[in-house]
């Protein structure tokens, strides 16, 4: 029947891909599918910007004039602010919505990338770690995954949250060495920060702003 489904056009078969998707990631019907695949592949592409930069960033440091003490002292202060971060960003999801507080956050990535693509000296170096204050989008994305899923599903759809937080793990590493070698230390920052600008575009046309079976005028995340 599924198949006959398919034969009768293009609509039946995008319905009948989507009712596949909403399956995969555990939605509660095939309405949430999209906004679901999406939150997905938001992670997807904050894990890919992160693990671009990160193996490079040992070299843009060095490139900079940054020791192993100061290097150590830039890995601190992440650490630190990423701490502070936490509570901000579960705040701002609860009074204004898990969408604008992922947002935010994406903005913030973004801007930390294009600061230390940007940075010519050690404090500017230092700088660009400031905004990473807001870069908690995998606590964002579990909201949404924990309101478009289904309570049956709902451990295995944070499960392959986690999956698609692992794919752009594993291809980050690989292309920032790579394209380090074409663009640069620098370049590879820069790229970071353009990629983490098209989910947030993409969000402010297809991510549903509030959660699901609330009013709209109604708040938290």
């Amino acid at each position: 029947e599924g198949r006959a489904f398919c034969f009768w056009g293009y609509e039946g078969c995008t319905m009948k891909f989507w009712e596949s998707v909403g399956n995969f990631y555990g939605a509660k019907d095939a309405s949430y599918a999209w906004p679901i695949a999406l939150v997905h592949l938001n992670i997807t592409l904050y894990a890919l910007t992160f693990w671009l930069t990160r193996p490079v960033l040992p070299f843009l440091s060095t490139q900079l004039g940054a020791d192993s003490v100061v290097f150590g002292y830039l890995q601190t202060v992440f650490s630190f602010v990423q701490l502070l971060g936490a509570p901000i960003i579960g705040r701002l999801c609860d009074t204004q919505g898990a969408k604008i507080a992922l947002q935010m956050c994406q903005l913030a990535t973004g801007l930390s990338y294009i600061l230390l693509g940007s940075a010519w000296n050690i404090p500017v170096l230092f700088l660009s770690q400031l905004p990473t204050v807001l870069m908690q989008s995998m606590h964002c994305s579990q909201a949404f995954v924990t309101d478009f899923s289904s309570d049956e599903s709902r451990s295995n759809a944070l499960g392959r949250l986690s999956l698609s937080y692992a794919v752009g793990m594993a291809l980050g590493p690989m292309l920032g060495g790579l394209l380090s070698d074409v663009i640069g230390y620098h370049g590879v920052a820069w790229l970071a920060g353009a990629l983490m600008f098209v989910p947030f575009a993409i969000n402010m046309h297809s991510l549903p702003a509030h959660r699901p079976g609330m009013e709209a005028a109604g708040g938290g995340c």
